[in-house]
Protein backbone atom coordinates (compact mmCIF):
# COMPACT_ATOMS: atom_id res chain seq x y z
CA UNK A 1 0.00 0.00 0.00
CA UNK A 2 1.20 3.63 -0.79
CA UNK A 3 1.81 6.57 1.66
CA UNK A 4 -1.19 8.11 0.16
CA UNK A 5 -3.13 4.89 0.76
CA UNK A 6 -2.28 4.67 4.73
CA UNK A 7 -3.64 8.32 5.29
CA UNK A 8 -6.56 7.15 3.72
CA UNK A 9 -7.18 4.59 6.06
CA UNK A 10 -5.71 6.49 9.02
CA UNK A 11 -9.05 8.55 9.82
CA UNK A 12 -10.72 5.04 10.24
CA UNK A 13 -8.10 3.71 12.87
CA UNK A 14 -8.46 7.71 14.84
CA UNK A 15 -12.41 7.12 14.77
CA UNK A 16 -12.47 3.54 16.05
CA UNK A 17 -9.90 4.72 18.86
CA UNK A 18 -11.82 7.75 20.14
CA UNK A 19 -15.17 5.88 19.87
CA UNK A 20 -13.72 2.98 21.91
CA UNK A 21 -12.36 5.72 24.55
CA UNK A 22 -15.65 7.64 24.42
CA UNK A 23 -17.30 4.31 25.41
CA UNK A 24 -14.94 3.29 28.29
CA UNK A 25 -15.50 6.65 29.70
CA UNK A 26 -19.23 6.13 29.45
CA UNK A 27 -18.65 2.33 31.05
CA UNK A 28 -16.69 3.80 33.62
CA UNK A 29 -19.32 6.84 34.56
CA UNK A 30 -22.40 6.93 36.67
CA UNK A 31 -25.52 4.67 36.28
CA UNK A 32 -28.30 6.41 34.21
CA UNK A 33 -31.32 5.69 32.24
CA UNK A 34 -28.95 6.41 28.46
CA UNK A 35 -25.61 5.06 29.98
CA UNK A 36 -25.69 1.71 28.01
CA UNK A 37 -27.25 2.65 24.79
CA UNK A 38 -24.21 5.65 25.16
CA UNK A 39 -21.61 3.39 25.50
CA UNK A 40 -23.06 1.06 23.00
CA UNK A 41 -23.20 3.54 20.42
CA UNK A 42 -19.87 4.19 20.34
CA UNK A 43 -19.23 0.78 19.82
CA UNK A 44 -21.45 0.91 16.82
CA UNK A 45 -19.35 4.11 15.91
CA UNK A 46 -16.07 2.02 15.77
CA UNK A 47 -17.31 -1.01 14.48
CA UNK A 48 -18.70 0.86 11.70
CA UNK A 49 -15.52 2.82 11.38
CA UNK A 50 -13.53 -0.12 11.01
CA UNK A 51 -15.99 -1.82 8.79
CA UNK A 52 -15.14 0.73 5.94
CA UNK A 53 -11.22 0.93 6.02
CA UNK A 54 -11.35 -2.19 5.91
CA UNK A 55 -13.29 -1.91 2.95
CA UNK A 56 -10.50 -0.11 1.26
CA UNK A 57 -8.32 -2.98 1.96
CA UNK A 58 -10.44 -5.08 -0.34
CA UNK A 59 -9.57 -5.64 -4.10
CA UNK A 60 -12.44 -7.91 -4.83
CA UNK A 61 -15.88 -6.69 -5.27
CA UNK A 62 -17.03 -9.59 -3.49
CA UNK A 63 -16.05 -9.24 -0.57
CA UNK A 64 -16.80 -5.55 -0.33
CA UNK A 65 -20.03 -6.48 -0.30
CA UNK A 66 -20.13 -8.71 2.11
CA UNK A 67 -18.49 -6.31 4.43
CA UNK A 68 -21.13 -3.29 3.42
CA UNK A 69 -23.81 -5.71 4.83
CA UNK A 70 -21.71 -5.60 7.98
CA UNK A 71 -21.89 -1.82 7.55
CA UNK A 72 -24.84 -1.90 7.27
CA UNK A 73 -26.09 -3.59 10.21
CA UNK A 74 -23.82 -1.33 12.33
CA UNK A 75 -24.84 1.53 11.05
CA UNK A 76 -28.45 0.25 12.13
CA UNK A 77 -27.44 -0.58 16.00
CA UNK A 78 -25.61 2.90 16.12
CA UNK A 79 -28.65 5.00 14.83
CA UNK A 80 -30.65 2.97 17.34
CA UNK A 81 -28.66 3.28 20.14
CA UNK A 82 -28.34 6.91 19.33
CA UNK A 83 -32.14 7.62 19.30
CA UNK A 84 -32.33 5.46 22.67
CA UNK A 85 -29.71 8.06 24.06
CA UNK A 86 -31.07 11.36 22.80
CA UNK A 87 -34.45 10.27 23.81
CA UNK A 88 -33.71 9.48 27.61
CA UNK A 89 -31.04 12.43 27.94
CA UNK A 90 -34.00 14.81 26.66
CA UNK A 91 -36.56 13.69 29.32
CA UNK A 92 -38.58 11.57 26.85
CA UNK A 93 -37.56 8.30 27.93
CA UNK A 94 -41.14 7.92 29.10
CA UNK A 95 -42.24 7.83 25.68
CA UNK A 96 -39.97 5.04 24.13
CA UNK A 97 -41.78 1.84 24.81
CA UNK A 98 -40.58 -1.46 23.59
CA UNK A 99 -43.08 -1.22 20.32
CA UNK A 100 -41.55 2.22 19.68
CA UNK A 101 -37.89 0.31 19.86
CA UNK A 102 -39.08 -2.44 17.79
CA UNK A 103 -40.42 0.26 14.91
CA UNK A 104 -37.05 2.18 15.05
CA UNK A 105 -34.89 -1.11 14.26
CA UNK A 106 -36.89 -2.54 12.28
CA UNK A 107 -36.31 -0.38 8.86
CA UNK A 108 -32.91 -0.34 9.31
CA UNK A 109 -32.64 -4.40 9.59
CA UNK A 110 -34.72 -4.72 6.55
CA UNK A 111 -32.84 -2.98 4.53
CA UNK A 112 -29.57 -4.26 5.57
CA UNK A 113 -31.36 -7.74 4.60
CA UNK A 114 -32.37 -6.50 1.65
CA UNK A 115 -28.80 -5.14 0.61
CA UNK A 116 -27.65 -8.91 1.39
CA UNK A 117 -30.11 -9.93 -1.21
CA UNK A 118 -29.90 -7.44 -3.96
CA UNK A 119 -28.84 -10.18 -6.42
CA UNK A 120 -32.15 -11.43 -6.72
CA UNK A 121 -33.84 -7.88 -6.48
CA UNK A 122 -31.58 -5.47 -7.32
CA UNK A 123 -33.64 -2.81 -5.54
CA UNK A 124 -30.40 -1.67 -3.77
CA UNK A 125 -27.68 -1.44 -6.26
CA UNK A 126 -28.90 -0.96 -9.77
CA UNK A 127 -24.81 -1.88 -11.24
CA UNK A 128 -21.80 -1.84 -8.94
CA UNK A 129 -18.16 -1.23 -9.41
CA UNK A 130 -14.67 -0.94 -8.28
CA UNK A 131 -12.02 1.48 -8.31
CA UNK A 132 -8.63 0.63 -6.79
CA UNK A 133 -6.09 3.50 -6.66
CA UNK A 134 -2.75 3.43 -4.22
CA UNK A 135 -3.61 -0.09 -3.21
CA UNK A 136 -6.55 0.93 -1.53
CA UNK A 137 -9.98 0.32 -3.02
CA UNK A 138 -14.04 1.40 -3.37
CA UNK A 139 -16.62 0.93 -4.59
CA UNK A 140 -19.08 2.68 -7.05
CA UNK A 141 -22.53 1.92 -7.41
CA UNK A 142 -25.91 3.04 -8.62
CA UNK A 143 -28.16 2.89 -6.32
CA UNK A 144 -31.66 1.54 -6.57
CA UNK A 145 -35.15 2.65 -4.74
CA UNK A 146 -34.25 0.64 -1.25
CA UNK A 147 -30.85 2.73 -1.08
CA UNK A 148 -33.18 5.61 -0.93
CA UNK A 149 -35.22 4.57 1.63
CA UNK A 150 -32.06 3.84 3.61
CA UNK A 151 -30.96 7.61 3.32
CA UNK A 152 -34.43 8.56 4.46
CA UNK A 153 -34.62 6.40 7.34
CA UNK A 154 -30.79 7.51 8.63
CA UNK A 155 -31.21 10.80 7.85
CA UNK A 156 -34.31 11.22 9.56
CA UNK A 157 -33.01 9.85 12.49
CA UNK A 158 -30.18 11.89 12.99
CA UNK A 159 -31.75 15.46 11.97
CA UNK A 160 -34.62 14.30 14.86
CA UNK A 161 -32.06 13.54 17.64
CA UNK A 162 -30.44 16.98 16.42
CA UNK A 163 -33.87 18.82 17.08
CA UNK A 164 -34.37 17.02 20.31
CA UNK A 165 -31.31 17.99 21.83
CA UNK A 166 -31.32 21.65 20.28
CA UNK A 167 -35.18 21.94 22.17
CA UNK A 168 -33.40 20.77 25.20
CA UNK A 169 -30.67 23.18 26.00
CA UNK A 170 -33.44 25.68 27.21
CA UNK A 171 -33.72 23.46 30.18
CA UNK A 172 -30.00 22.28 30.99
CA UNK A 173 -27.13 23.55 33.00
CA UNK A 174 -24.21 25.29 31.95
CA UNK A 175 -22.31 22.52 31.96
CA UNK A 176 -25.04 19.84 30.43
CA UNK A 177 -24.96 22.81 27.22
CA UNK A 178 -21.90 21.75 26.78
CA UNK A 179 -22.49 18.12 26.23
CA UNK A 180 -25.22 18.80 24.51
CA UNK A 181 -23.72 21.36 21.77
CA UNK A 182 -20.70 19.04 21.62
CA UNK A 183 -23.70 16.23 20.12
CA UNK A 184 -25.42 18.56 18.48
CA UNK A 185 -21.95 19.41 15.99
CA UNK A 186 -21.24 15.70 15.77
CA UNK A 187 -24.37 15.00 14.27
CA UNK A 188 -24.30 17.76 12.05
CA UNK A 189 -20.84 17.37 10.83
CA UNK A 190 -22.13 13.74 10.13
CA UNK A 191 -24.92 15.11 8.40
CA UNK A 192 -23.43 17.17 6.27
CA UNK A 193 -21.15 14.20 5.49
CA UNK A 194 -23.76 11.87 4.71
CA UNK A 195 -25.96 14.47 2.12
CA UNK A 196 -22.23 14.81 0.82
CA UNK A 197 -21.97 11.19 0.11
CA UNK A 198 -25.52 10.69 -1.44
CA UNK A 199 -25.16 13.62 -3.62
CA UNK A 200 -22.02 13.44 -4.96
CA UNK A 201 -21.05 9.91 -6.43
CA UNK A 202 -17.34 9.60 -5.43
CA UNK A 203 -15.20 7.44 -7.27
CA UNK A 204 -12.38 8.52 -5.82
CA UNK A 205 -10.94 5.58 -3.05
CA UNK A 206 -8.35 8.30 -1.70
CA UNK A 207 -11.64 10.41 -0.60
CA UNK A 208 -13.61 8.84 1.51
CA UNK A 209 -16.56 10.81 3.55
CA UNK A 210 -18.50 8.73 5.62
CA UNK A 211 -14.84 7.89 6.99
CA UNK A 212 -14.28 11.09 7.61
CA UNK A 213 -17.26 13.03 8.85
CA UNK A 214 -17.56 10.08 11.15
CA UNK A 215 -13.95 10.78 12.43
CA UNK A 216 -14.63 14.35 12.88
CA UNK A 217 -17.92 13.47 14.87
CA UNK A 218 -16.20 11.42 17.38
CA UNK A 219 -13.49 13.85 18.17
CA UNK A 220 -16.28 16.49 18.63
CA UNK A 221 -17.53 14.91 21.05
CA UNK A 222 -14.18 13.98 22.50
CA UNK A 223 -12.87 17.50 22.92
CA UNK A 224 -15.94 19.20 23.39
CA UNK A 225 -16.90 16.71 26.54
CA UNK A 226 -14.10 14.65 28.24
CA UNK A 227 -15.60 14.03 31.63
CA UNK A 228 -19.02 12.03 31.05
CA UNK A 229 -18.57 11.13 34.73
CA UNK A 230 -20.42 14.75 34.87
CA UNK A 231 -23.46 14.27 33.14
CA UNK A 232 -25.14 11.97 35.25
CA UNK A 233 -27.80 14.33 35.81
CA UNK A 234 -31.21 12.92 34.22
CA UNK A 235 -33.19 15.47 32.45
CA UNK A 236 -36.90 14.86 33.29
CA UNK A 237 -39.75 17.01 32.01
CA UNK A 238 -42.34 18.08 33.90
CA UNK A 239 -44.86 16.04 32.11
CA UNK A 240 -42.81 12.50 33.11
CA UNK A 241 -42.45 14.16 36.62
CA UNK A 242 -46.62 14.77 36.83
CA UNK A 243 -47.40 11.29 34.87
CA UNK A 244 -44.85 9.22 37.53
CA UNK A 245 -47.44 10.21 40.48
CA UNK A 246 -49.87 7.40 41.13
CA UNK A 247 -52.07 9.53 43.73
CA UNK A 248 -54.43 12.16 42.34
CA UNK A 249 -53.64 15.85 43.20
CA UNK A 250 -54.84 19.07 42.73
CA UNK A 251 -53.23 22.09 42.27
CA UNK A 252 -54.70 25.20 44.03
CA UNK A 253 -54.35 28.92 42.87
CA UNK A 254 -53.57 30.55 46.28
Amino acid sequence: MEYLGILTVLPNLVCAIVAILLSYQVYRGPSTSYKVALYSMFIFVALTSLVLGVEHLMQQLDHILVLVVFEYVAETGMIVCLIHFVVHYTGHGGRLTRPYQVLIAAPGLAVAAMNATNAWHGLFYVHTGLVVEDGVAIMTAQYGPLFLMWAGYYMSALILCVFLLYISLQYSSSHRRRTTWSFIMSLSIIILGSLAFILYHNGNPLLDLLSITLTMGALAIFFGERNFSSTDAEMVTARETINGIEDAIMVVDQ
